[in-house]
């Protein structure tokens, strides 16, 4: 049994952002602990998208950069963005309280930490 949870901690940055993206939409935040879960929040958001837009936000599950590294992350991203093309796709990597694993992040090319 799948268990997807919505977090509901935003950032004013992130919040900003998305409103630039697609600013009468209120994203959808779902956590995600591997690409299953990626696969099934867009399929997800593409069923609830036939009666309203929907923009999705994949979170790491918290501190995820210090355990499985930025690269596996954005490597998920991308798959899921390249497979649902039509779904405004967001991913935020936590990296908790480390400032290298942001670093490291931002060197793999994650846009949002």
């Amino acid at each position: 049994m799948l268990v997807i949870t919505l977090f509901s901690w935003h950032t004013s940055y992130m919040s900003n952002r998305t409103n630039l993206k697609t600013p009468t939409i209120k994203p959808k935040r779902i956590v995600i602990h591997g690409i299953n879960h990626a696969r099934l929040a867009c399929q997800a958001a593409i069923n609830i998208q036939s009666t309203t837009n929907v923009v999705v936000e994949l979170w790491s599950a918290p501190s995820a950069s210090s355990s499985l590294g930025p690269a596996w992350f954005l490597n998920i991203i991308n798959v899921v963005e390249r497979e649902f093309s039509e779904l405004a796709i967001t991913g935020v990597l936590d990296c908790g309280d480390a400032r290298g694993d942001a670093l490291a992040a931002l060197r793999q090319g994650a846009r949002d930490i």
